[in-house]
């Protein structure tokens, strides 16, 4: 048996432990756009931060004056030598209430035929899972062969300020040789999906100073 399908045979040995990790996690209001949410995104990062912990990787919270609520920082190091991959996810959610269309109560992870309900469950707590159980598995078999970096972020859906203030004041934190963003779609479930670029957002203000009366199009129309 290789590594590999050692990986796969103890990540679907533990698949239900997992899987009660994840419906705990959903069950978390942790949405970051709400203040009165504020200790339910904090429970969820300290979750994470003890999780990371018990993987014995060096693992810590990181709070930012410019920012609300924490980043989720760790490392596992593996040798001098070894790559370095830097895993991004968030674990901070969208409001959701019964009231916008839902059939189940939004924080109330249920399962319907064989699919898993609740907010977060897609976006993006279970990419966060996944990645931490992807770890746990090759710790276990002795396969992981790369320093890891782990950047959990609780302000994805309100501005990203904490990461954005780290990323600019301590780059260092995050220097890696590839950088995995988990936290996007999957095209088929027999298929992994690898997205190899992502735009963003570009905002600017534009602000136009004219005459202050009506002009001749023919004669300044092309000036204007």
């Amino acid at each position: 048996m290789t590594s590999s399908s050692n990986v796969v045979t103890f990540i679907d040995q533990q698949r239900e432990r997992f899987l009660d990790e994840l419906m705990a996690l959903v069950a978390k209001p942790s949405v970051s756009t709400q203040a009165a949410h504020k200790a339910d995104v904090g429970s969820v990062a300290q979750w994470l931060v003890e999780r990371l912990g018990s993987l014995e990787f060096e693992a810590e919270l990181l709070e930012h004056p410019s920012g609300n609520h924490p980043l989720v920082y760790a490392r596992y190091h593996v040798s001098e030598t070894a790559p370095t991959v830097l895993l991004y996810g968030h674990y901070d959610v969208q409001p959701a209430v019964l009231a916008d269309g839902w059939d189940s109560e939004p924080f109330e992870p249920t399962v319907r035929d064989g699919k898993l309900y609740g907010r977060g469950s897609a976006d993006s707590k279970v990419n966060v899972l996944a990645q931490l159980a992807a770890l746990e598995a090759l710790l276990h078999e002795k396969a992981l062969h790369a320093n890891i970096i782990v950047a959990f972020e609780g302000e994805e859906e309100s501005g990203g300020a904490t990461l954005a203030g780290f990323v600019s004041e301590q780059p260092e934190r995050f220097t890696s040789d590839i950088t995995v963003i988990c936290d996007g779609s999957v095209i088929d479930n027999e298929y992994p999906s690898l997205a190899v670029g992502l735009r963003g957002i570009f905002t600017l203000e534009l602000t136009v100073q004219g005459p202050v009366r009506d002009v001749h199009s023919g004669q300044f129309g092309g000036t204007l």
